[in-house]
């Protein structure tokens, strides 16, 4: 696709000028090796003896560069311009090397020349590896070139937006060998669904996106949290492809067409291709939305525009793949296939105890709860009062007893949400959550330790900082929990003085318009803390101001909590997942 062609039409004499111009938009799925590592990108474009340069702007394998790059061609010919290319070559900066080429892509600038006004727009360049002769990535690029006597057209450039499905046209090296096969995807059931109807349960269907292909869809099972679809979808992919991740969305159907999306399953495509046979058995994959209420539909829209955080577990869907290869691939469908075996489960146990609260944004005398929940089955505590900055439990709340499965990569996160509960009425509403990835626990010998509340997207408040919470939260197959329970106590503390000094930050992401945002920094630690001034309408801003805190940590201090520090934007709070550095897991 990238063969020569000819420029028509055009009468070129010698001692002429051409003018280039490149938009280095952004690269997508950069890999060395057989595993996908960190990677720094940096970028070159040659054109003859010329060479521009573009320097990395993240440590990711993909990322946006949005770089405009210029090149002027003198004593041209048109034979000459018929054979000049551009070389694209994409470098990981993260190597002892002095340079380590992922790979590189040619355009001949004829292609670009013979588009409507000389512009060839938005277009993927696969990076072809020179040692294996594998695709290691694309890169996505905009070139316009302008020969003697062509208009010049205004200087805007295309405004991009990094999204998962990317309808832009592929240009593949010519050496690359393309593959065909048929993805096989079974959907067997879900279960767990959340209540999407004041009367009813949920009206769910499945869609399945990959690989350019047509969205596939299950057939609608009605008012049913624990829908049976027993249904084979057959892809058609030739590979490399663009977008290596099966989208697997799963939706409530309404009749006036609103329906609303509770999530969307995300598989590796490269993963499914390395695994043994390349089939997966049938396993449970996960949905995270919004937590159950009234409320839960604008939740779910809310996260479904990037504007939330998924804080709640909405179900799991029971799927299996199996990839072959094949000759002609085409679509297809098959209904009411055989149950699978489930795959195998063993019994749980979750001990939460939870200590102490602090900082809540409440008035005095407020009454506060907490809940941890596994799946569909939640504990609550005691209500306690909120006086004098603090609510004090120590309490050990009841245990939770769950068959899970037996790999525990393939166990749902767990949460702990608290509540307060409003004086009228009486309703408890959530002030803030905790997430847990159930990998990342000790099992039984978890400790208590001070964790920073993710604030609730839905609160009309819209707090940074919504207090922090000393708990602990145990973990393990019952077999090895024992059972003997004792709740955790607090550990033998030490007050310290904790000095922070922030002096700038940059390049922080847009957040407004005017691609700029009103940062401020707050440190957290041992339940307290402190927030610098807010830097208007800035993505460097400048602070030069010391923060500090008075704050009780255990000893030793090789078991206190991590020191917790968080930039946050002072209008779009629950944007906290695009600006930050260094947080625990659970935020």
């Amino acid at each position: 696709q990238i063969k020569k062609m000819s420029v028509v039409n055009k009468v070129i004499t010698e001692g002429v000028k051409w003018s280039i111009r490149i938009h280095v938009l952004d690269v997508r799925g950069l890999y060395i090796g057989d595993e996908r590592t960190e990677i720094e990108p940096v970028l070159t474009i040659s054109m003859g003896d010329q060479k521009r340069f573009i320097g990395a702007v993240a440590r990711s394998n993909t990322c946006l560069f949005d770089r405009v790059v210029r090149f002027e061609l003198h004593d041209h010919s048109q034979d000459d311009m018929d054979n000049t290319f551009a070389r694209f070559s994409v470098y990981n900066a993260l190597t002892q090397k002095k340079e380590e080429l992922i790979g590189f892509a040619d355009l001949f600038l004829a292609l670009a020349y013979k588009e409507p006004q000389h512009e060839l727009k938005r277009t993927w360049l696969g990076l072809l590896n020179k040692d294996d002769n594998i695709l290691r990535g694309y890169v996505r690029i905009g070139v316009l070139v302008l020969g003697p006597g062509d208009p010049q057209p205004d200087d805007r450039i295309d405004v991009i937006q990094m999204v998962s499905e990317v309808a832009s046209p592929v240009f593949l090296p010519p050496a690359l060998k393309q593959q065909a096969y048929h993805l096989f995807i079974k959907i067997y059931r879900a279960k767990s669904l959340p209540q999407m109807d004041i009367f009813g349960a949920a009206d769910a269907d499945i869609s399945i996106r990959f690989a350019g292909n047509p969205p596939q869809k299950s057939k609608i099972i009605k008012n049913n949290r624990n829908p049976v679809w027993n249904t084979e979808f057959r892809l058609p992919v030739l590979t490399p492809v663009l977008i290596p991740t099966i989208l697997i969305d799963v939706d409530d159907y309404n009749k006036d067409g609103s329906n609303v999306h509770i999530a969307t399953i995300e598989i590796s495509w490269e993963k499914l291709l390395r695994l043994p046979d390349r089939h997966m058995s049938p396993k449970w994959f996960h949905l995270y939305g919004a937590p159950k209420g009234a409320n839960i539909v604008k939740g779910l829209n809310l996260i479904a525009t990037g504007k939330a955080l998924p804080s709640a577990y909405c179900g799991s869907v029971l799927i299996e793949t199996e990839i072959l290869e094949a000759l002609k691939p085409k679509l297809g469908k098959r209904e009411h296939i055989d149950e699978p075996k489930l795959p195998e489960t063993q019994p749980y146990v979750i001990w939460f105890d939870i200590l102490e609260g602090s900082e809540f944004p409440l008035e005095p005398f407020s009454t506060c709860l907490v809940e941890v929940v596994c799946g569909s089955t939640s504990r609550l505590s005691e209500p306690t009062v909120f006086q004098e900055g603090k609510c004090l439990w120590y309490e050990a709340v009841p245990e939770i007893e769950e068959d899970l499965p037996l790999d525990i990569r393939d166990i749902h996160d767990l949460f702990v949400n608290v509540y307060h509960k409003e004086k009228l009425t009486g309703n408890l509403l959530r002030m803030g959550y905790l997430r847990f990835d159930p990998t990342k626990l000790k099992g039984m010998e978890e400790g208590a330790s001070w964790y920073s509340l993710i604030p609730e997207p839905l609160s009309p408040a819209k707090k940074s900082n919504v207090g922090s919470i000393l708990c602990s939260l145990k973990f393990a197959p019952k077999k090895v929990a024992g059972t003997f329970r004792k709740i955790s106590q607090k550990q033998l503390s030490k007050k310290y003085e904790l000095r922070a000094h922030i002096y700038h930050g940059r390049e922080l992401p847009a957040e407004n318009d005017q691609s700029l945002c009103n940062p401020y920094f707050i440190i957290r630690s041992g339940g307290t803390s402190r927030s610098t001034k807010i830097v208007p309408e800035s993505s460097y801003p400048v602070y030069y101001q010391s923060l500090t805190l008075i704050t009780d940590l255990p000893q030793p201090l090789t078991v206190a909590s991590d020191i917790e520090i968080s930039c946050w934007d002072s209008k779009y709070f629950y944007n906290l997942n695009n600006i930050k550095n260094k947080n625990n897991n659970n935020n």
